[in-house]
């Protein structure tokens, strides 16, 4: 793109360098149609020769026709021109062009001799050339700066696409976390959960069985009650039936052991009295000693 344009750029300096330059004209005047160069246009030309101070110069070598019949009338003044020129200065000219050209009617009578002095030619074109590559390094770093700039805008971009695709990411895996921690918070307590119900059933199915058991046991135990109450009537009505001959048996030993028991009371007492006198006479005894 930018080679294209540097062409495009010296195309159109080189075209418009005939219109920078600085050019001169040398006009030669004709009689109606004539061909032939008058000892007056030949003496004009060599005196232009003698200007020239032995400067060299670029020509072009014009004549008018206003009609293409008068084209070859032309072609004829250009011909005998070249030859008069190639003899007055020859060394100190550079022709770049020469033929008929078609011009107004006001011109058909007239030629041209277009110079240029090379040294200006060659100064300008070294300024024309400056100015072509100063243009260039200024439309060079014009370019260099744009393409920085969307190279910087596009990293920018880039960079900002990856930093949210970045974060678009981490929320996504925090997302995920949250959902993973949740959905493990949710089992957790779904599993306490069952835990919990499964020892309530348990505890449940325990006290159920304590219960019965206990249940089992209390019937057991008021069996064993009704039982026990039942036996001890029993006992109780026997006891009530067997007293009475009991008594009898027992009252006459009763009697007997009563006898006995006064008897052996005597005899304690009897017992006491014949050792009490032996005591008091003994401590009689023991003072007087």
């Amino acid at each position: 793109m930018s080679k294209r344009i540097v062409l495009v750029l010296i195309s159109l300096v080189l075209l418009s360098l005939k219109g920078i330059t600085q050019s001169d004209t040398l006009h030669i005047y004709y009689r109606g149609l004539e061909t032939k160069i008058l000892d007056s246009t030949e003496a004009k030309i060599a005196k232009w020769a003698k200007s020239l101070n032995g400067k060299k110069v670029d020509i072009e070598v014009i004549s008018y026709y206003n009609d293409a019949q008068f084209k070859k009338y032309s072609q004829e003044r250009c011909d005998e021109l070249f030859i008069i020129l190639n003899r007055k200065a020859r060394e100190l000219i550079n022709i770049t062009f020469i033929g008929p050209k078609k011009g107004a009617k006001s011109q058909r009578s007239m030629a041209d001799i277009v110079y240029t002095y090379v040294e200006v030619r060659e100064k300008q074109a070294a300024e024309n050339a400056q100015k072509i590559a100063a243009e260039k390094q200024a439309k060079e770093a014009q370019e260099k700066k744009l393409a920085e700039e969307k190279k910087a805008e596009k990293e920018a971009i880039e960079k900002k696409e990856a930093e949210e695709k970045k974060a678009a990411k981490a929320a996504q895996e925090k997302k995920e976390e949250e959902q993973k921690a949740a959905a493990k918070a949710e089992k957790t307590a779904s599993e306490s959960q069952k835990e919990a119900e499964k020892g309530q059933g348990e505890e449940k199915k325990k006290k159920k069985k304590e219960e019965a058991e206990g249940s089992d046991t209390k019937t057991k135990e008021a069996k064993a009650e009704e039982e026990k109450a039942e036996k001890k009537e029993k006992d109780t009505k026997k006891k009530k039936e067997d007293k009475p001959e009991k008594e009898k048996t027992e009252k006459p030993k009763e009697k007997k052991e009563a006898k006995s028991e006064k008897e052996e009371s005597k005899v304690e007492k009897s017992k006491k009295k014949e050792k009490k006198p032996k005591e008091d006479k003994k401590k009689e005894e023991e003072p007087a000693k």
